[in-house]
């Protein structure tokens, strides 16, 4: 599936036929077409299998922002070619959208319940506008991150934990989950 998913990313949903995925990843047509009936059955698939790994992380126990972010960029270094595919066509298109929606829900919700305001006033919506940011922000670093070919993702978790924490300063926002142990 990362082979099949690596052709869709670079080509787009739309833009190509199931016959020249299965020509390019050296698969036979006949086999194709059997195993998965359509090229929205592949598509589903690829997205469901992409969206149910990243939301199964927002189930595991708080260990703060850097190791969560850690485990997605595993996932999404496991199966590029899916995340991109995922978040950068997919949240394009309306017959696949609902899948970046859920879990930008999730992940906004999840952060939304975590996060306290200490600015008076503007607290109910310097959260939720926080929460939604950090979502956006988390998919569109690591999709460029991914894109751009560079592989120290040291270096790329320290710049986002940076920003993160200076967000959360600027936003006057703190963090209350206690991390697991």
């Amino acid at each position: 599936m990362t082979q099949i998913a690596t052709v869709f990313a670079r080509t787009g949903l739309r833009q190509v036929t199931l016959e020249e995925v299965a020509a390019e990843i050296g698969a036979n047509r006949i086999v194709f077409y059997r195993a998965f009936g359509s090229k929205q059955a592949v598509i589903e698939a690829i997205l469901t299998r992409m969206r149910e790994r990243l939301l199964a992380l927002q189930d595991e126990p708080w260990d703060g922002a850097g190791s969560r972010m850690r485990r997605v960029l595993e996932v999404a270094r496991e199966d590029p070619g899916g995340f991109i595919m995922l978040f950068r066509h997919a949240a394009h298109d309306p017959e696949y959208r609902h899948h970046v929606d859920a879990i930008r829900e999730r992940v906004a919700r999840d952060t939304l319940a975590a996060l306290r305001a200490d600015a008076p006033g503007e607290g109910a919506l310097a959260r939720e506008l926080s929460a939604y940011a950090t979502a956006d922000l988390a998919i569109s670093a690591i999709s460029h991150w991914l894109e751009s070919g560079r592989k120290d993702d040291a270096a790329f978790l320290d710049w986002y934990i940076r920003t993160q924490k200076a967000l959360a300063k600027a936003w006057g926002l703190r963090d209350r989950r206690p991390r697991a142990r």
